[in-house]
């Protein structure tokens, strides 16, 4: 199994894409899927640097709710989703061992002192096998890869977590960080509009060709490489009830040389004399299985003993005539005596209609329908079948089909247009053809090359050019290829890739009770959001901006009470979470302070090696957070205490060094009560 998953990652693992929305660099990477109760979030290191600070300090997740009801919320409510979250420790993944089958290769990946992972000494060189076992880089990767399969899993490494308190009507802007980190390149967005996540596609171009016992499938991957990262083979013999294929199936899946752009890989078929179904899934980095596409059909049976050839020779209402050729010739000694007609009304389901003796040249339907497919079938003693290749017969007809009702579209992340209609009721329907123009009352243009027999269709509009508008009609046709008249029109709005022009900030001026930042927004029309990023000593945040287009520049009083220098910067979000790159960066040395202190009392203790704070008891507080500073290094939160504590104990300390503290009690109904700056020396 682990040669059969390091192939897997040589051949599958480039179709995962983290598409996120970083502000400064691209240290770390973060997706999304909705659904109608949560929102599922995952994430990844760009480096083995970055990921081992990240399970050293774990990462803070907030939220903030921007719209509700397509309504700005201001100022926007923000919320703690997770802070400091680590994996999961070596002991609780066992219980996962039994239950998941990656989990045991993860918890591998992160503590296991050798990284072979049951890999046979047979599949790989020995100096392949070492650097696997050594490699910090192959641990991340396979790490990443597992989280892919299981969000379980993601969730167990510190790589996922589920939003579950999440509301359908609002809209959310989530941002991760390392933990106690100040670079900004450690710091993540990504934009969740309201709603569920738009619906995964159906797996496209699926071919087959059977044989005894196994069939060959390749399918295009051009348009799934950052929809799907695995995938799902199922075989039937009804067409109506299937199975999965062993899931090796499609780690084996390889590139196609003779069709680029394609995946290749072989089944195995149980049984010969069998028909079946084959369909392929995908599956998302989130671990959810896309629908089905298309099945195809086919036999897997011997090399044919006899020949079998049927031609059409007369087609009505109540009669179809079709000639039959047998070669060669069975004799006088032959183990088939019966010749079986078969018909469908679709090429997959055949049903027998009629049976002929071995002489006839000429087979029978006397109860025809308007389109057909008929095969001719012999069986030998032997119970082997040997089937003519099925032909089509059509009844003239003249009436084209209705036009189809109900047509939809909506564009996606990567510049697909996904379409979908009503089915069309009649039963001689052939399938479907789209038409598209940029212009609603203008001519449209045909994108489909023939017909398609799906109610679900993709169009690539690419990204390189800024959003625009595209109209979509769908026509029916019958199997006599009459087509229907156009549909109504339905039109979508393209996906954006092209970043706004960034927000600029005018002037600044420190006053006695807040900062005043003059700034101007983006001249872009597609902006929804102006980030203010604030860089103190202590910490660095996000602030929302609530503006609108009818004024020039605009003013923003920052009243938060600092304690030394401030940095501020801007940066434009548009509707598709396309962010524009930093503005320029003011910096002032705030003079507002907390108009309450709160009594601090110090002990130092030099016999027990600590410093030990304490207060008066208090119930006006919900939290007390500690900083602390070693030898004129910035003030840095070292603690997070609940409001009821009375005291701080610190003994992570360093002989002959200057330490400075500072207590922030916090409260929901009060501002924040700052504490003496407190210097002692160890």
């Amino acid at each position: 199994m682990g040669a059969r998953i390091y192939q897997y990652i040589l051949r599958i693992f480039f179709i995962v894409s983290f598409t996120a929305t970083t502000l400064y660099g691209q240290e770390i990477s973060l997706i999304h899927h909705r659904t109608e109760d949560e929102v599922l979030l995952r994430w990844a290191p760009a480096t083995v640097a970055v990921w081992q600070e990240a399970i050293r300090t774990g990462v803070t997740i907030e939220r903030f709710t921007i719209a509700r009801d397509s309504t700005r919320v201001y100022p926007a409510i923000r919320k703690t989703l997770a802070k400091a979250l680590k994996p999961l420790q070596v002991d609780d993944w066992k219980e996962a061992y039994l239950s998941n089958k990656y989990a045991a290769i993860a918890a591998q990946a992160l503590y296991g002192e050798s990284f072979l992972i049951g890999i046979d000494q047979n599949d790989l060189q020995p100096l392949q096998a070492i650097q696997l076992a050594r490699d910090q880089e192959a641990r991340l990767s396979y790490l990443l890869l597992l989280s892919e399969q299981s969000f379980m899993v993601a969730k167990m490494a510190g790589l996922g977590i589920a939003d579950s308190t999440t509301l359908a009507n609002e809209s959310y802007l989530y941002k991760l960080f390392i933990s106690g980190g100040y670079e900004a390149s450690d710091t993540t967005f990504v934009y969740v509009e309201a709603g569920a996540s738009p619906p995964l596609p159906t797996v496209k171009d699926l071919d087959a060709t059977f044989s005894e016992n196994r069939v060959e499938l390749n399918w295009s991957i051009d348009h799934l490489r950052k929809i799907y990262s695995s995938f799902q083979i199922e075989i039937s013999t009804n067409g109506e009830v299937f199975y999965k294929v062993d899931s090796l199936q499609s780690i084996t899946a390889e590139v196609s040389n003779n069709r680029p752009g394609y995946f290749v890989t072989t089944v195995e078929l149980p049984y010969t004399n069998q028909q079946y179904f084959v369909r392929v899934r995908g599956m998302s980095s989130f671990g959810i299985l896309g629908p089905p596409g298309k099945a195809i059909s086919g036999y897997s049976r011997i090399n044919q003993k006899y020949e079998l050839s049927l031609t059409e020779q007369f087609a009505a209402d109540s009669l179809v005539k079709l000639n039959f050729e047998i070669s060669p010739s069975p004799g006088l000694k032959q183990d088939v005596d019966t010749i079986i007609l078969r018909r469908s009304a679709d090429s997959k389901l055949y049903r027998d209609i009629s049976k002929f003796s071995l002489g006839k040249s000429e087979l029978h339907d006397l109860r025809p329908i308007p389109t057909a497919y008929y095969q001719a079938v012999m069986i030998d003693s032997k119970g082997r079948e040997f089937k003519s290749s099925p032909i089509l017969v059509q009844i003239a007809d003249s009436i084209p089909p209705m036009p189809p009702q109900n047509l939809q579209a909506y564009c996606d992340t990567t510049g697909v247009v996904h379409l979908s209609w009503k089915s069309n009721l009649e039963a001689d329907l052939g399938g479907y053809r789209l038409h598209r123009s940029r212009i609603e009352d203008a001519e449209y243009r045909q994108i489909t090359s023939s017909a398609i027999t799906d109610t679900v269709f993709q169009d690539t509009v690419g990204l390189s050019l800024p959003a625009s508008l595209i109209f979509y009609k769908v026509q029916a046709e019958d199997s006599r290829f009459n087509r229907s008249s156009l549909s109504i029109p339905t039109s979508v709005i393209t996906y954006d890739t092209i970043p706004p022009v960034a927000a600029r900030i005018t002037g600044y001026a420190v006053l006695d009770s807040a900062v005043r930042l003059d700034w101007v927004p983006s001249t872009s029309k597609d902006v929804i959001h102006t980030m203010l990023l604030r860089e103190t000593e202590m910490r660095s945040d996000t602030i929302v901006l609530d503006w609108n287009r009818t004024g020039g520049s605009l003013s923003f009083y920052d009243t938060t009470e600092y304690l030394g220098k401030v940095r501020y910067s801007l940066v434009s979000v548009d509707q598709y979470s396309n962010v524009s790159v930093r503005s320029n960066i003011i910096q002032a040395k705030a003079s507002v302070k907390s108009k309450t202190e709160f009594k601090v009392d110090v002990e130092v203790d030099r016999t027990e090696g600590l410093v030990r704070l304490s207060w008066p008891e208090t119930t006006l507080f919900e939290s007390i957070s500690v900083y602390r500073s070693i030898a004129e290094e910035k003030l840095r939160l070292v603690d997070s205490l609940d409001g009821a504590r009375q005291s701080f104990v610190d003994t992570q300390l360093v002989i002959n060094s200057a330490i400075s503290y500072l207590l922030v009690f916090r409260s929901s109904k009060t501002s924040r009560v700052f504490s003496k700056q407190i210097d002692v020396t160890f």
